[in-house]
């Protein structure tokens, strides 16, 4: 996969098939924006994201609240100023 200078956006990636998509992801080359309900498992892959050598900006919320994804988008496009990719793993 060739994602270089590519922005995704994961939802529930703090484990399972979120997880392995974003890894997957950034592995392809992009960068990453996590989001699980877990800080701690949403930090931790994005240690791992970071450790592949791309960065990663961890978002934990409950993407069910309306405000929560308002919130990481306007964050993500801060940070990395657009999302390209949009896995909305639920």
């Amino acid at each position: 996969m060739k994602l270089e200078g590519k922005v995704a956006l994961v939802t529930a990636s703090g484990r399972g098939i979120g997880r392995t998509t974003a890894l997957t992801l950034a592995r392809g080359g992009a960068d990453v924006i996590l989001n699980s309900f877990n800080p701690e498992s949403t930090a931790a892959v994005a240690a791992e994201v970071e450790a592949s050598g791309r960065k990663a900006l961890p978002l934990p919320g409950n993407i069910l609240e309306a405000e929560v994804v308002a919130q990481v988008v306007e964050k993500g496009i801060e940070a990395f100023g657009r999302i390209d990719i949009l896995v909305n793993n639920m």
